[in-house]
């Protein structure tokens, strides 16, 4: 009785997580779109000003 009782709670754990982790999975891919846009904006913002190659920028 008490093993069946602890079967159905992990398998309850169990699908709880796979249900977050899908959850997480469709929240990232529909993030990861936009972010990655955003991140290459950023590292390009960083290392200097965006469409300018970087021979041209070590001159200047």
């Amino acid at each position: 009785m008490l093993q069946e009782r602890v079967l159905i709670a992990r398998e309850r754990f169990q699908s709880g997580v796979d249900r977050l982790w899908t959850l997480r999975r469709k929240m990232r891919d529909a993030l990861s779109a936009k972010q990655g846009h955003e991140l290459v904006k950023r590292v390009l913002m960083c290392r200097g000003t965006p469409g300018v190659p970087s021979s041209q920028r070590v001159q200047s």
